[in-house]
C-alpha cells in the first residue's frame, strides 16, 4: 500500500519534533518510516535536502508541497492532486509522525486490512479513533458531559467519546472531494491507548518516556 506521510520540517509549537532525536538516535519521522517497511512511502512536505536525503536513505518518494501554509483543507487537496503515481481509486494510508504512540500497543497491518475491508465493501474511509471516559467542562468551567451534586454518574456511566487520532485509509478521489482525509460518512477504526498527541515539548517528552518504556 502507499503511504503518505506529510510532515513540517519546521514546526512551531513543539520545535522540529518531527526531525530531533527522539528515541536511539532516531527522530520520530523516521521511527515512523521504518514501521512501513514493506510498503511504499511517500513523504509529503516543503521540498529541502533534509527531506530529500532522509527520502534517499529510507528508498521514499519525495512529494514536494507548497510554501504557503493554507491548512488542513488545502493540504490534503494538494497532495491529492499531486501524488499521481497513485490511482485514484486506489486504497492509500494517511499517517503522521506524531501518531507514534499508536505503535506500543497496535499493529499497523490491523489498521490497514481494516481499512481496506471498509473501502471494499462499504467505499468508506476509516479514521483512527481511541476511547476516552472522562469528566469535561466548558470554557466557562460549567459541566459539559455530566450532571454535578446528587446526580453525578460514575465515570464508567458516562457517554462513549474518541479522540481523533492523525492517520486514515482513503483513496485520492476522497481526499480531493471532501479536501480532508476522510468523509462525513466514514468508518471509525479504535485503537488501544495509550496516546499523545504531540503539540508541546511536555507532550514530546511523556511520548519519549511512554516509547522508551514499551521497547525495553
Amino acid at each position: 500500500m502507499k503511504i503518505i506521510i506529510p510532515y513540517r520540517e519546521l514546526s512551531q509549537r513543539c520545535k522540529n519534533k518531527n526531525l530531533r532525536k527522539f528515541s536511539n538516535g532516531k527522530s520520530l519521522l523516521e521511527i515512523t518510516i521504518e514501521k512501513f517497511t514493506e510498503h511504499d512511502v511517500i513523504l509529503a512536505s516543503i521540498p529541502s535536502e533534509r527531506t530529500q536525503s532522509i527520502a534517499k536513505k529510507y528508498g521514499c518518494t519525495a512529494l514536494d508541497l507548497n510554501e504557503e501554509d493554507t491548512g488542513w483543507s488545502e493540504l490534503f487537496h494538494e497532495i491529492a492532486t499531486k501524488a499521481e503515481s497513485i490511482a485514484r481509486n486506489e486504497p492509500v494510508c494517511f499517517w503522521t509522525a506524531t501518531e507514534i504512540t499508536y505503535f506500543i500497543n497496535n499493529t499497523i497491518q490491523d489498521f490497514i486490512s481494516f481499512g481496506k475491508k471498509n473501502l471494499q465493501e462499504k467505499d468508506k474511509s476509516t479514521m483512527l479513533v481511541r476511547k476516552m471516559k472522562h469528566f469535561f467542562v466548558d470554557e466557562n468551567f460549567l459541566p459539559d458531559n455530566f450532571n454535578p451534586g446528587a446526580w453525578h454518574p460514575y465515570s464508567q456511566f458516562l457517554k462513549q467519546k474518541y479522540i481523533v487520532g492523525w492517520a486514515s485509509i482513503t483513496t485520492r478521489n476522497k481526499m480531493e472531494k471532501y479536501r480532508y482525509c476522510w468523509e462525513p460518512s466514514c468508518e471509525a477504526y479504535i485503537a488501544k491507548g495509550p496516546y499523545v498527541d504531540i503539540d508541546t515539548e511536555e507532550e514530546f517528552k511523556t511520548a519519549q518516556i511512554l516509547w522508551k518504556a514499551s521497547i525495553g
